[in-house]
């Protein structure tokens, strides 16, 4: 009835568990939704959440609680409120040898409910992916990340898509370019 998604990832628990992301990051990590607002209410654990939901680009707001077993560091468990109704996630990080396990449950998923279960496992892959990048000693990783948390999750879905598909266009015009540049150097 409830999702459970589980990725192994090749890195130590404790060099992951540093690297968490903020709540803030971590929400906007979601494909499901946009982050629009985080208000902080007068509880620490507490807070107001507005979100544009990207399937029909409503605005909503929601009261949401964060429980965490130490600051930025999982086992996480996000409750979020809206009309009486709780959505409970949890994200917990799991160390074995040389390894650890992400996991994240939703137990307000649906079996038959695909493209929920979908974002969710999108979220968890995008999350596995953000430790992996901020783990990377590479400076190559580190010039992603800052990119990451300073440009690309700062815009929302449409401008997301709106910048891969300007991307698409580039690289398809530099192509014709070059093919373009070949042609007229074998003709001549």
């Amino acid at each position: 009835m409830a999702f459970e998604g589980r990725l192994r990832l090749s890195a130590s628990a404790e060099d992951l568990r540093d690297r968490f992301p903020t709540l803030d990051t971590w929400l906007r990590l979601n494909p499901e939704w946009s982050l629009l607002a985080l208000k902080s209410t007068g509880d620490p654990n507490c807070f107001d959440v507005r979100l544009r939901l990207d399937e029909d680009d409503r605005e909503e707001d929601y009261q949401a609680r964060f429980a965490s077993a130490a600051d930025n560091q999982p086992p996480w468990r996000l409750e979020i409120v809206r009309s009486g109704a709780v959505r409970t996630i949890d994200v917990e990080l799991t160390a074995f040898d040389r390894i650890c396990e992400l996991v994240l449950r939703d137990a307000s998923i649906a079996d038959d409910d695909g493209p929920a279960r979908t974002n969710l496992a999108l979220w968890l892959r995008a999350t596995a992916d953000y430790l992996l990048l901020s783990a990377s000693p590479r400076w190559r990783a580190r010039l992603g990340k800052w990119l990451l948390d300073r440009i690309w999750l700062r815009m929302n879905q449409t401008g997301r898509r709106v910048v891969i598909l300007i991307l698409a266009y580039e690289v398809v015009g530099l192509a014709f370019l070059v093919a373009w540049l070949l042609w007229e150097r074998m003709a001549a």
